[in-house]
């Protein structure tokens, strides 16, 4: 078995292949920019870690208002011959979709996953078709599933789920916008029906790991041993990929890798702050000739502590405006680069309204007499 050696390489990139598993991702979770890859886009069996859109797709409905987590799931007769990791539904129980959940988070279970489906969509056919349209949306290009719980093909049957680390980074991005979502991931025992079940977490690094609070684990002999986590240190937040890991002590020592390699390595620097005016566009026809342009929220990016004084930081605005401008309208574009690659990328807008100029303000223009009604530069 390869040793899990510590990501202290000068030129990390390098050692990408010192790292025992088929495909890896890191990313910062807020701006999703890459920290480190392995065959990122490599499409590969995700086992159970499909399990993470279902999860998204049921948060959003929540969301959305279609479903409560207090509804009730009733469990058919196809839910509960679900194989694999379980709660060992039977069919006719009902439970709250919060704990069907919770079943689903904590303990990879594959019938509350199909019951899931069939509660949200009619049946876990059309779930999956949803599942695959949410996954176009997110512009998941790698991806594409066929099932909800993340078993292996049956005996006569050629499809099988396919996704890629980075993909599984997108639908990572999107859950932890679901505060309850790391909630439930951060359970390491939870009792289910009425204490009759204990439900034991999958990821091993909850309560082991500082800051980890996300997300799941998978296996099947075809995919190997995978762990999509999500770590937060102060105001960092980062997500790690690993798939095809050779064995279940491999894949929770890769995590700490990746993870320990962002959070000592990189800082999380403020590029542009909300409000700085980055410079100002020509205006047609307005009042004013020209209006200045500012970043609208702050702009983030991640960087090796060791580079941070060689980032670059550029604006580049649009030719010109036509009034009337209404305060906030696209202005161009701000960048930040590290050796000419972008690293970090934002709009710039209008940083407030002009108006369009009079009748005779634009002819006194261009007769250049406007001085007699303004001083204008």
């Amino acid at each position: 078995m390869a040793s899990s050696k510590p990501l202290v390489s000068k030129n990390f990139v390098g050692a990408a292949e010192d790292l025992p598993v088929k495909s890896s991702i890191l990313v910062e979770a807020e701006t999703g920019q890459i920290l480190f890859e392995k065959n990122p886009h490599e499409k590969l069996p995700p086992a159970s870690i499909v399990k993470l859109i279902t999860m998204l797709v049921v948060m959003e409905r929540v969301k959305e208002g279609k479903v409560k987590l207090t509804d009730e799931v009733k469990v058919s007769s196809y839910a509960a011959q679900m194989g694999g990791s379980q709660v060992f539904l039977q069919e006719g129980e009902v439970f709250p979709l919060e704990e069907m959940m919770k079943a689903i988070t904590i303990a990879s279970a594959n019938d509350a996953s199909y019951a899931v489906a069939e509660f949200i969509d009619g049946s876990e056919e059309a779930f999956v078709e949803t599942i695959n349209e949410r996954a176009k949306e997110l512009g998941m290009k790698d991806s594409h599933f066929v099932n909800t719980h993340g078993l292996p093909p049956e005996r006569g049957e050629t499809e099988q789920n396919l996704t890629s680390a980075y993909d599984l980074s997108l639908v990572a991005r999107e859950l932890i916008k679901y505060p309850a979502i790391l909630q439930w991931c951060s359970i390491r025992q939870e009792k289910f029906r009425g204490g009759k079940f204990t439900l034991t977490n999958t990821n091993k690094l909850i309560e082991k790991y500082d800051g980890m609070d996300g997300f799941k684990t998978g296996y099947t002999e075809e995919a190997g041993f995978c762990l999509v986590a999500t770590a937060k240190r102060g105001e960092r937040r980062l997500i790690s990929v690993v798939l095809g890991a050779e064995s279940n002590k491999e894949r929770f020592a890769e995590t700490k890798r990746l993870l320990d390699y962002g959070f000592n390595f990189f800082r999380k620097i403020t590029a542009f702050k909300k409000g700085e005016i980055v410079g100002d566009v020509p205006v047609e026809n307005g009042e004013a000739k020209k209006v200045k342009v500012e970043v609208p929220k702050d702009v983030f990016a991640v960087v090796k502590k060791k580079d941070e004084k060689r980032v670059e930081k550029k604006f580049s605005g649009v030719s010109q405006l036509t009034a009337p401008v209404k305060k906030g309208v696209k202005a161009g574009v701000v960048t930040v680069t590290l050796d000419g690659k972008v690293i970090a990328k934002a709009d710039a807008v209008a940083s407030k309204d002009v108006e369009k100029a009079k009748l005779i303000l634009r002819i006194l223009r261009k007769l250049g007499l406007s001085w007699i009604l303004y001083d204008e530069e």
